[in-house]
């Protein structure tokens, strides 16, 4: 590791030292992670922030998961239910 490097980067250069098929299914490379996740991080927070966006993007690349979340709201209230400051313009 080169001195200065990110959390990121580090997790990156971690996981290209790992054995990791190309044929791997998502189960194969969570179960791989999940075995040598605490080598990298040893508990620390942002070792295991960097670790789990880390893994997420390998995976992404590999096509294991969707690169994006689905679109649209999560929640909305009921059009009868009026806020004082929302629709309230006119």
């Amino acid at each position: 590791m080169t001195r200065g490097a990110t959390w990121r980067d580090r997790a990156h250069a971690f996981i290209a030292t790992l054995d990791i098929p190309e044929t791997a299914t998502l189960r194969d490379t969570r179960r791989i992670f999940r075995e040598n996740g605490s080598r990298f991080h040893g508990g620390t927070h942002w070792g295991r922030r960097a670790w789990g966006k880390a893994t997420r993007e390998f995976q992404m690349k590999r096509g294991l998961l969707p690169s994006t979340a689905p679109a649209g709201p999560l929640f909305t209230f009921a059009p009868d239910i009026i806020f004082p400051f929302r629709g309230m313009s006119e």
